[in-house]
């Protein structure tokens, strides 16, 4: 039987994510806001680096425009991130709410079908096809309490890996 190795990287992988889960879970918003922050900064100095690779290069070709372009934008999204933290995560729960709501009013759509050829549980077909719209609704209307949720939600998934994980790599090093 071949002997397995654990090194210390995957312990510190581990509470890294114990500790991020733990952080997400508690403070989702704030979370969201050293994320948001983490971006901007990100985006405004590779923006501004692209903007310099411009000014160094645009008499060689004017395809270095593209540059040009590419660093405005990158420091608009920067700016943008420091002057609305959570911002940018604000419309994934509503691009998610928009799909949760075409699937909720087809699935409604498919419990009339049910209905028209008498199925006797059509009903709760309608009802849960009813919850999938209403929670898709939610999601566009209130993206940002969603946004919160999800985050938590995260936080509570990335503490469950981290035990996992060490549980998994303490379990291996018994064979070790």
């Amino acid at each position: 039987m071949k002997k397995f190795r654990v090194n210390f990287g995957e312990y510190l992988i581990s509470i890294f994510g114990i500790i991020a889960g733990v952080l997400l879970a508690i403070f989702p918003q704030e979370s969201v806001n050293i994320i948001t922050y983490g971006i901007g900064a990100v985006s405004i100095i590779y923006g501004i680096m692209k903007v310099v690779s411009y000014l160094q290069n645009r008499v060689i070709s004017f395809y270095y425009a593209g540059e040009l372009v590419m660093g405005i934008i990158l420091v608009g999204i920067g700016i943008f991130c420091f002057t609305n933290p959570g911002g940018i995560f604000a419309i994934l729960p509503i691009i998610l709410g928009i799909l949760v709501l075409i699937e909720g009013v087809s699935k409604i759509q498919r419990a009339l079908m049910l209905k028209n050829y008498q199925y006797p549980r059509w009903g709760t077909a309608m009802v849960l096809g009813a919850a999938i719209t209403g929670l898709g609704l939610l999601l566009v209307i209130n993206p940002f309490e969603a946004l919160v949720v999800t985050v938590r939600i995260l936080g509570i998934v990335l503490v469950g890996d981290g035990i996992a994980g060490l549980w998994v790599s303490l379990a291996l090093r018994k064979f070790s």
